[in-house]
């Protein structure tokens, strides 16, 4: 029995697992793989389905609460003692508490169990604000990392951090990424808008820069129109949007797939501030609808973005040079060249290459 497993709440390692499953559709891996979440996602049910997967999960996800999430975890606990003598293979896609238990059941299988952990992030990696849930979730992330048959990498960029390590570096495979869509839309027009659209998405933490380009977009010439869209503001960030006025739309909310869909379908650029940065979903987002990005001169943006070919590189990342970086980027003429060349480009990021490479080793 070969088990993918999923115990989180949503975000980009879910993105992740339902692009490997589409991927993965015409492999003719039907009942060699079985999908165990946590909780209950009707889309991811559906596409699980759809490519003859089984899928499993411990509780439906409508009836969250704290006995309730302490019951999923019972569940899926239950779930992997009755089947240890049948698994020989598991897909860790994001790190949880139960891993722990996951490498028990290796040392009662006389570590004959493979596990295979899909690493999004470098060592050490700050996941969350808070302090102890970062340090736990590093330490379940650094217990995979010691444990797995294999680690598989999204990122040449977060790939070069652990060949470094003697200890990694014989584990360490590249399957490369595909970009990721919210839904069906399409962005293929050529021609600026008036103003022009910028676009801010994703969970707002620190190291994404937001402060950087709300302190930038005073200083830009050019008319521009600012979109953000997330949860995770902060009161001094929301002064400055009050400041901005109409220049800035907010929504400070988790936003829906269809709501992402029609933003990045009509989106002439995302800007990409990070102070750090090992691989970014947003970013890969906007190579999948053909938006060019302004992005930070960080290893983890440049994996993807070209300077002049599908994007603008800040030079530094001060609120002075992205400032003059988006009105580099608001010429007819650059907007048309970057714009053809990620629509043209696309096809490199697909996700049946990265599923065949992924599947193909675990088998």
């Amino acid at each position: 029995m070969r088990i993918i497993s999923y115990f989180g709440k949503g975000g980009g390692g879910l993105n992740d697992l339902k692009n490997l499953l589409l991927g993965s559709n015409k492999l003719e891996l039907q009942k060699k793989f079985i999908l165990f979440t946590l909780y209950r996602f009707q889309d991811l049910e559906s596409i699980a389905h759809g490519v003859g997967f089984e899928y499993i999960y411990a509780i439906d996800k409508k009836r969250i609460n704290i006995i309730n999430e302490l019951y999923a975890n019972f569940i899926a606990l239950i779930f992997l003692c009755k089947n240890f003598s049948r698994i020989y293979a598991i897909l860790i896609l994001m790190p949880h508490p139960l891993d722990i238990f996951i490498h028990f059941l290796k040392k009662l299988h006389n570590n004959n169990l493979s596990i295979y952990t899909i690493r999004h992030n470098p060592p050490g990696f700050i996941h969350v604000k808070s302090f102890l849930r970062n340090k736990f979730i590093v330490l379940i992330d650094n217990l995979n990392t010691r444990r797995s048959s294999r680690l598989f990498f999204f990122s040449k960029n977060v790939l070069t951090k652990f060949e470094q390590d003697p200890h990694f570096s014989q584990k360490c495979i590249f399957i490369g990424f595909g970009y990721n869509k919210f839904g069906s839309g399409v962005n293929l027009n050529l021609s600026l808008d008036s103003p022009v659209k910028l676009l801010f998405f994703g969970r707002i933490l620190d190291y994404k820069g937001l402060d950087i380009l709300l302190d930038a977009l005073p200083l830009v010439k050019s008319n521009v129109k600012l979109t953000i869209a997330g949860v995770g503001i902060t009161e001094s960030d929301k002064i400055k949007i009050e400041k901005l006025g109409d220049k800035v739309d907010f929504f400070d909310k988790w936003i829906t797939d269809n709501f992402a869909d029609h933003l990045y379908s009509i989106a002439n650029a995302v800007v990409l501030p990070y102070r750090s940065i090992s691989q970014s979903g947003p970013l890969l987002s906007s190579i999948g609808y053909c938006v060019p990005v302004i992005g930070s001169n960080l290893p983890g943006v440049k994996e993807f973005i070209s300077h002049g070919h599908n994007g603008l590189i800040i030079r530094s990342n001060t609120a002075f040079e992205l400032a003059r970086t988006i009105d580099e980027f608001c010429s007819d003429d650059l907007y048309k060249k970057l714009k053809i060349n990620c629509i043209n480009s696309i096809e490199e990021f697909s996700w049946e290459m990265v599923s065949k490479r992924l599947f193909e080793m675990i088998d």
